[in-house]
């Protein structure tokens, strides 16, 4: 099924600027901070933040790096300058921001997208991983994650998981990943009673809506508890890795934006000169 027309504008105030109009529901991240600057104590982004990024010792905050990660799949994701950048951090880094939660409700659906990329570690472990953590004893959370699952292993493999407070399974897609290469993440979380469905699809085109998930786990009940206020992401390598665009919403549209195309902008141009037509002749 195609998409709806979905150019990142303002068709009443002909505006091409934002990546999306911040509807309360809609959390996004694209670290347009500083080149250099630690995301340690950041504050931007849109939606309902609560906290600037925190990290904890003895993890050290990551940098911005310029320009960023960027996507096209048939369409072009609409991001904005800068990425999360950790280098050397072969022991794992974490950073947390809290957000008011506006999920969790049986019946509905929560999208998540994010880019990540890995360049080539020289030995060990490699992952970037987006997670709502759950909590002891028995409130399960959920990772989203790029991940080199073999010490030897010459890929990656985009991969669901339990992430805290316990629950079982994990699975990973087939596909792999190159080092080096920018990945599309985009997630599905279906509330219902008992556990829930995580379905993930990755690098998708952005032309149409999703068809069958890449990967799938039922094994979590991820709102047992009140929903998740934390937002997490972690990277661990001996090497670069980043992570961007990060985008919570209600539907995939909301958190694949794409970067509006002349046909879509020609759309919105006469729309406004018909608006314009329309106060004139009205006076």
């Amino acid at each position: 099924m195609a998409r709806g027309l979905n150019v990142g504008v303002a068709v009443l105030g002909l505006s091409l600027c934002v990546p999306f109009v911040a509807s309360g529901r809609v959390l996004y991240e694209g670290f347009g901070y500083q080149a250099g600057a630690p995301l340690a104590g950041q504050n931007g982004g849109a939606g309902p933040w609560v906290t600037p990024w925190m990290s904890s010792p003895p993890f050290v905050s990551p940098t911005i790096d310029v320009p960023g990660l960027s996507y096209s799949h048939n369409a072009e994701l609409l991001t904005t300058p800068g990425a999360a950048r950790s280098d050397a951090a072969a022991f794992g880094l974490s950073m947390n921001r809290l957000f008011t939660p506006d999920h969790g409700t049986n019946g509905t659906s929560l999208w998540i997208s994010f880019l990540a990329q890995i360049d080539t570690p020289t030995s060990g472990n490699a992952y970037v991983l987006l997670a709502f953590p759950g909590g002891p004893p028995n409130v399960p959370g959920i990772a989203i994650s790029i991940t080199r699952f073999g010490f030897n292993d010459t890929f990656l493999r985009a991969a669901l998981a339990p992430y805290a407070g316990g629950g079982s399974g994990g699975v990973a897609a087939t596909t792999p990943i190159a080092f080096g290469e920018t990945a599309l993440l985009v997630a599905r979380i279906d509330y219902r009673a008992g556990p829930d469905l995580v379905s993930l699809w990755l690098n998708p085109g952005l032309d149409v809506l999703p068809g069958t998930a890449d990967i799938t786990l039922n094994t979590l009940d991820l709102n047992v508890a009140p929903p998740s206020q934390l937002l997490r992401f972690e990277q661990g390598n001996n090497r670069a890795s980043f992570i961007d665009e990060i985008r919570l919403g209600g539907t995939f549209e909301e958190v694949t934006p794409l970067v509006p195309g002349p046909s879509a902008i020609s759309v919105v141009l006469i729309g406004g000169m018909w608006a314009a037509r329309r106060r004139r002749v009205a006076r």
